[in-house]
């Protein structure tokens, strides 16, 4: 999938728990910390894709991308369960280490692994699915959202678009 779709579908996901779970709704109660919250879900979002050197946030961080591609295989542990909550409990002791306020540091990891967990479940939907039980390395897919009617495109296009629209309408309920 695209970038773009990773992020539209993390943003939405997380605007969706925020704004519906009673216990994550005192987290983004105003602007800083939804800018917290939302920038936690885009990284999160794009993060699991860190393993494949043509990626977005690859791009954007050679070094680290240079490293994990060499030790894992696309759609592996960073797209497992044992990866996300690795990466998640990392960067809250790192965030932690560098010393932010424990408020912002819990946020940011939680809308980081809420972004995590919807890349893995999107890539869930591809053919190729993901490794969601790593080290165990049965693929696992619930299905393709191509139908064939539509170029690959335009229907992660559609599903884009449909996410957005969907997290627009969260995102009232937050601010």
């Amino acid at each position: 999938m695209q970038y773009k779709t990773h992020v539209a579908g993390g943003v939405a996901l997380g605007y969706v728990l925020f704004n519906n779970v009673d216990a994550l709704t005192h987290y983004v109660n105003e602007s800083p910390t939804f800018m917290i919250a939302t920038a936690g879900l885009v990284i999160g979002s794009l993060m699991p894709d860190i393993d494949i050197k043509t990626s977005y946030m690859s791009q954007k961080t050679r070094l680290v991308s240079f490293f994990t591609s060499k030790l894992f295989k696309h759609r592996g542990y960073t797209h497992s369960i044992v990866g996300v909550l690795t990466f998640s409990i990392l960067l809250f002791f790192i965030m932690e280490a560098l010393g932010f306020s424990d408020g912002s540091t819990k946020l940011f990891s939680l809308s980081f692994m809420i972004g995590m967990i919807s890349h893995v479940v999107l890539d869930m939907f591809t053919w190729s699915g993901v490794a969601l039980f790593y080290p165990y390395d049965k693929r696992i897919n619930i299905g393709s959202y191509r139908s064939g009617l539509f170029p690959y495109a335009f229907g992660e296009w559609m599903i884009s678009i449909a996410l957005f629209v969907v997290a627009y309408k969260n995102m009232q309920g937050l601010l």
